[in-house]
């Protein structure tokens, strides 16, 4: 039996089993992953360098883990509080590089933005993300390219159609609303 290696040391290598064929392949086959048969879980010595990998009890399993810029975030399955610190990292940089605070509506929802935001930063960070529908099909679309070649975020802005939230820059009282197919003319109801 080959014995398991610290893990958070590089070439982790978890408990093999000799007299199992699918241990034994494993070991041959470095890059392979087999299928957990109870006396063994996984080799993975291609990894280079210091591994950040903790294992549940029994080192059965590795623990996933979230991490940013290096630095692990949370470990373990995420919970609702993980997941709304994440939401809340959506935004870039500090409070002292944002513009004033502003008021915008979002099919009649009131959102906070900051000045200098487009409009799709200011949705998707307020965790809004369906900006269309599809004409055809009703399909849901949102932000895809960020930078206006894709067409993806069309929304209706102040009753005007067509408009492209990646290329809007968000303004007070501004009133947005999901557009549905090609959108329609305020004045034209």
């Amino acid at each position: 039996m080959i014995q398991k290696q610290d893990p958070q040391q590089a070439n982790v290598v978890d408990v093999f089993s000799a007299d199992c064929p699918l241990c034994e392949e494993a070991i041959q086959t470095v890059k392979k992953t087999v299928q957990p048969c109870g006396c063994h879980v996984r080799e993975r010595p291609w990894e280079e360098g210091p591994q950040q990998v903790k294992y549940s009890e029994g080192g059965a399993y590795p623990i996933p883990s979230v991490s940013i810029n290096g630095q692990i975030v949370f470990e373990g399955v995420p919970d609702r509080e993980d997941i709304l610190q994440l939401q809340d990292s959506l935004r870039i940089g500090d409070c002292s590089q944002r513009g004033e605070l502003i008021h915008i509506t979002y099919n009649g929802q009131e959102l906070l933005a900051y000045k200098g935001e487009s409009v799709a930063a200011s949705l998707l960070a307020a965790n809004q993300r369906t900006l269309r529908q599809t004409s055809r099909s009703g399909e849901p679309r949102g932000l895809f390219c960020g930078m206006g070649v894709c067409f993806d975020c069309l929304v209706q802005i102040d009753g005007r159609p067509n408009v492209q939230a990646c290329q809007t820059p968000v303004r007070e009282g501004m009133s947005v609303e999901t557009q549905q197919g090609h959108g329609v003319w305020k004045s034209d109801l």
